[in-house]
């Protein structure tokens, strides 16, 4: 645990003993007292920082790995296109997601560790060119939007659940990851609106052909276990050709 400061309080009734802080969490908090009498009562009580549930399976004592169970990060993400291989411009894209399991052996250094986890994600991405997504012939195409149209709106929505696998190193009070995260992806639907002679047009097509799995590498950066930023590339593309949204992407967002 590492605590910033351990206090043990003793009377004739009872043994206290407070942990405050602990390596890279500093609200972190334990307390046990054991009370001394014939029924006698032991209390444990402890919590740590949002989103870091950690449930240990073996003691951190010095010398052995130290395993622990955590819900990690929320983290949020932009996008931008670093090779176009369809016939649109891609004008932004945007995710967000939640690593909902992960389990971590962290070495006896304390320094080194390594994770596997279970992720989901939800991923949008916005094109403005004068043209729409669709489907057509049972596949993704383009057309453009009806003469005289306004307020042009033509997105992609897809969700992916990711199994990434991760190495971290700390430097300092900095915890670097590295991670290679293989994806699920699943069903993307194709949502346009356009306004034309005072009326909102909506559509919504579904059931489009896509590629079922992708890839990504993601280098993390966090600050004392807390708060953080990353870097992801994602050569995988989600459609495959002919389709007119190919695109190999680059995120950079921040880890909650």
């Amino acid at each position: 645990v590492r605590p910033d400061s351990v206090v043990i309080a003793e009377t004739d009734s009872m043994t206290q003993m407070t942990i405050f802080g602990s390596e890279g969490n500093d609200e972190y908090y334990f307390r046990y007292s054991k009370m001394y009498a014939p029924d006698a009562l032991s209390k444990v009580d402890e919590h740590a920082r949002s989103w870091n549930f950690s449930l240990p399976l073996l003691n951190a004592e010095k010398g052995r790995v130290e395993w622990e169970l955590l819900c990690t990060d929320l983290h949020l993400g932009w996008s931008v296109p670093l090779e176009e291989s369809g016939r649109t411009h891609l004008h932004h894209a945007f995710s967000i997601g939640l690593e909902l399991l992960q389990v971590r052996a962290t070495l006896p250094s304390r320094r080194d560790a390594f994770a596997m986890g279970l992720g989901i994600d939800y991923n949008t991405m916005s094109q403005h060119t004068g043209q729409m997504w669709l489907k057509r012939d049972g596949q993704l195409d383009t057309a453009p939007y009806p003469e005289a149209s306004r307020s042009h709106r033509s997105h992609i929505s897809y969700g992916t659940l990711s199994l990434p696998v991760q190495y971290r190193h700390k430097f300092g009070n900095t915890w670097v990851s590295l991670a290679a995260i293989p994806t699920l992806n699943l069903r993307p639907v194709v949502s346009n609106s356009y306004k034309l002679d005072n009326k909102e047009y909506k559509y919504k097509f579904k059931h489009l052909p896509y590629k079922d799995f992708g890839m990504s590498f993601r280098l993390g950066v966090r600050y004392k276990g807390h708060s953080g930023i990353y870097l992801q590339y994602t050569p995988t593309e989600l459609f495959d050709a002919p389709a007119p949204a190919r695109y190999q992407m680059l995120t950079i967002g921040v880890l909650l």
